[in-house]
């Protein structure tokens, strides 16, 4: 519920919200979809399957199945929106996408990995604490 809220919130304040994701879309869909998150902000890596049904491979032409993808779909971002990039996100590959993202802020409320939590001065464990950095800096109105 906290993260939904924090996403309203963003989203009130005409922040587009995306999520960029290493897994697998359609779980990806089901998340956006409950946060309300439009589909064309979603990026996921996408599977492919022959006509049987019966898994084939995964798609190598989306970004997010490249250890560089996140970067790639964050610099899309920039270009698309015209505004800098703030990322949220647990692993290394979500910090290493900053640059070309303005800032990385590490969330360990899942799992708290001590590579990410050293990489960055922003770190939290709680989304109501990202949304306090967010109304410090300006980002969001209380």
């Amino acid at each position: 519920m906290v993260r939904r809220n924090l996403i309203c919130r963003l989203q009130r304040n005409n922040i587009h919200v995306c999520l960029v994701s290493g897994g697998l879309l359609p779980i990806v869909h089901t998340v956006a979809e409950a946060l309300n998150v439009s589909m064309e902000n979603v990026y996921a890596n996408k599977l492919i399957f022959a006509e049987d049904g019966s898994y084939v491979d995964f798609d190598h032409d989306v970004p997010t199945c490249h250890s560089d993808g996140k970067a790639r779909v964050v610099a899309d971002l920039m270009h698309r929106f015209g505004t800098d990039i703030v990322m949220i996100g647990d692993g290394m590959t979500d910090c290493s996408a900053c640059p070309p993202a303005r800032f990385f802020v590490g969330f360990g409320g899942n799992v708290e990995r001590p590579a990410v939590r050293a990489a960055t001065e922003y770190f939290y464990t709680q989304m109501d604490d990202i949304a306090d950095l967010f109304e410090h800096v300006g980002l969001l109105k209380t």
